[in-house]
């Protein structure tokens, strides 16, 4: 099942709508994400940070976790900017 986060950015009266979607192999356990998005040059990029893990906090961030050995993680990403 493909999971989603929405925001849109607002740059110079235009907004810009990006989408950041997950979708996990059959393997890879419950788990939650979100996505941050910052910058410390506006006018020359944006990054768009994943954050994984279980569960929610408070803060509506994913709690962490640790891979145990030889555990896997694969995750198919894709990152969408609709103007």
């Amino acid at each position: 099942m493909r999971e989603s986060c929405v925001a849109t950015l607002l740059y110079k009266n235009k907004k810009i709508k990006i989408t950041f979607s997950v979708l996990p192999d059959s393997t890879t356990k419950d788990y939650t994400f979100a996505f941050c998005i910052w910058t410390d040059n506006l006018s020359h990029y944006v990054c768009v940070e994943p954050v994984l893990g279980v569960g929610m906090q408070n803060d509506t961030l994913p709690h962490s976790f640790k891979l145990m050995e030889h555990e896997r993680l694969l995750l198919k990403v894709s990152i969408d900017l609709t103007l």
